[in-house]
């Protein structure tokens, strides 16, 4: 490797960091299980990377389908807070997708 440390422009790279890829020395190296970092904060950021991708999620505790879940769940809340907000502001029943979708049904049960 013939690349010099960052932090140290005089001293030859002997490893990249595994998270972050810079060049370093011996002297700035930390050895842990799981490679070789640059630093405290590097070696964090790959422990948590690596919890999530063994729980199966970037996001530590949603999976895709907690993210759906949870998008359609505040799509489900933005159309009911339009639906009421329509009823006290009128130029909001233009876009009540929760009012037209209720008229909807009430004209098929009515025979309409």
């Amino acid at each position: 490797m013939s690349r010099t440390c960052v932090n140290h422009r005089e001293a030859a790279a002997s490893v990249m960091c595994h998270r972050c890829h810079k060049p370093i020395c011996t002297e700035c190296t930390i050895v842990t299980a799981t490679g070789s970092f640059c630093s405290a904060e590097c070696n964090l950021q790959h422990a948590m990377f690596k919890q999530s991708q063994a729980r199966g999620s970037i996001a530590p505790g949603l999976g895709v389908f907690g993210w759906v879940f949870a998008v359609i769940l505040l799509l489900i809340a933005f159309m009911v807070v339009i639906h009421f907000a329509a009823k006290i502001f009128p130029p909001l029943e233009g876009i009540d997708v929760l009012g037209g979708f209720i008229g909807g049904i009430r004209k098929i049960l009515a025979g309409n």
